[in-house]
């Protein structure tokens, strides 16, 4: 089976051609997406402001109203050009994919070609897909976010995960979060994802994981024993492809 991976669309409306002109291209038996259609703005502003100011962050503001109308337009153009490629497709929200509730309204268009594998999994070809989107913070005293951001401590993903740690299937995670590797590190060469994911990858032992948020790295790593790829930034045009199967990895860009 061959996947197609790509993640940070980050709004950019203008790469959508060359996205559906490059899947048709390279045929693949199913998308992946990690994760990140829009951009954080100014409801992630307005979250950040009022938890450093210890107040509820206010949803009613017309600035926010209008962001929220312009992410609903990206999150149906993105969903409608994946959905006429005739691709079936694995879905994440990423951090910056706020409100929840409308991408899941939205992706809802477009199913059963495009599922939402958000905190879920799918047996798929004998392997099983595991998804969870947004981003994973170590702090376990953090309570999660899905209005102005989509946020999660870490304790929730492994909950999710672990009724499933048995399986006779090969698993594929699929994350907007990466785990510390070589593949999350910024341009000033700092850890960008989360360790705790390490750790479940030894206790989970999967046999590929996805993850996307590092816009600066593209590629593949081997990490305890469990593939590792981040397919670079669509914004950027770039994009993975992996044949299961062989364990074949090409980075590729449109």
């Amino acid at each position: 089976m061959r996947l197609y991976i790509a993640s940070d669309f980050q709004c950019s409306l203008g790469q959508l051609d060359k996205l559906s002109k490059s899947i048709k291209k390279t045929r693949p038996d199913l998308l992946i997406f990690c994760g990140n259609i829009l951009v954080p703005g100014i409801m992630f502003q307005e979250w950040e402001t009022a938890i450093r100011e210890g107040r509820r962050a206010r949803r009613n503001l017309p600035t926010i109203k209008e962001e929220i109308e312009r992410g609903k337009n990206i999150f149906f153009q993105f969903f409608k050009t994946l959905s006429l490629t005739g691709v079936p497709g694995l879905i994440v929200p990423g951090d910056s994919d706020a409100p929840l509730q409308y991408l899941q309204d939205i992706l809802k268009n477009f199913q059963p070609n495009l599922l939402y594998l958000h905190q879920d999994k799918i047996d798929w070809d004998n392997y099983m897909f595991l998804g969870y989107g947004g981003k994973i913070v170590e702090n376990e005293g953090f309570v999660s976010e899905e209005h102005f951001a989509v946020y999660y401590p870490f304790s929730m993903l492994r909950y999710k995960f672990r009724k499933f740690k048995y399986s006779m299937y090969p698993k594929v995670f699929i994350l907007n979060t990466p785990p510390f590797s070589n593949l999350d590190l910024d341009r000033s060469e700092q850890h960008t994802g989360c360790k705790s994911i390490n750790d479940l990858i030894v206790e989970f032992s999967p046999f590929l994981l996805l993850s996307g948020s590092a816009n600066s790295r593209q590629g593949i790593d081997f990490v305890h024993n469990t593939w590792v790829i981040n397919p670079g930034s669509m914004k950027d045009g770039k994009f993975s492809l992996f044949d299961l199967e062989n364990s074949e990895y090409y980075a590729e860009s449109f």
